[in-house]
């Protein structure tokens, strides 16, 4: 499967990934919350609460108050919500996404 990761402090990396929960548990670190970017791109992010008893660097922030920190995996979904690879017009997208989005540390 085809995503883009995004750790703080870094730039995006696409990258091929086996479709595991397990592998997304490991990345993102803890208990993971789905963001839509778009109709059909996601991210997976820490939840809120973890990310700050954790102590995780921010990386992204979305809107006017909120903060992604930890680990972002971005991928794509279908209409039934089950997760799938990038193709290349996603994967420009997200990237574009996570460029317009990052927090410098």
């Amino acid at each position: 499967m085809h995503v883009v990761v995004k750790e703080p402090g870094k730039e995006p990396k696409a990258m091929n990934i086996q479709n595991t929960w397990a592998w997304f548990l490991h990345i993102i670190g803890g208990q993971i919350d789905m963001i839509k970017i778009s109709d059909d791109v996601v991210g997976l992010v820490l939840q809120e609460k973890d990310a700050i008893l954790k102590q995780m660097a921010p990386n992204l922030r979305v809107g006017e108050e909120s903060m992604i920190r930890g680990n972002a995996v971005f991928l794509a979904i279908d209409t039934n919500g089950n997760f799938l690879g990038l193709t290349e017009t996603q994967e420009k997208y997200a990237v574009s996404f996570v460029n317009q989005h990052s927090i410098e540390t």
